[in-house]
């Protein structure tokens, strides 16, 4: 999370998310499928209006340890 953004403590504003995800060549090619599978995470399983949301540190940990795959999504 601190790589792409440097001033996020707890959580990123989702506006900010899009826009590095969306910059061609910004994301380093190890990086993009944890990238992909927050992308995913917040724009259709917990999606909200990218202007009014941020998506919280918490999400970047899990899908950085693996625990994306066996986390309880359904039950949010």
């Amino acid at each position: 999370m601190s790589r792409y953004f440097s001033n996020a403590t707890d959580k990123v504003l989702k506006v900010d998310f899009l826009r590095v995800f969306n910059e061609e060549g910004l994301i380093r090619s190890e990086h993009m499928f944890n990238m992909m599978m927050i992308y995913i995470i917040s724009t259709f399983i917990l999606s909200s209006p990218p202007n009014n949301s941020h998506i919280p540190k918490d999400h970047f940990l899990c899908v950085e340890s693996g625990q994306y795959s066996t986390y309880p999504w359904g039950n949010l």
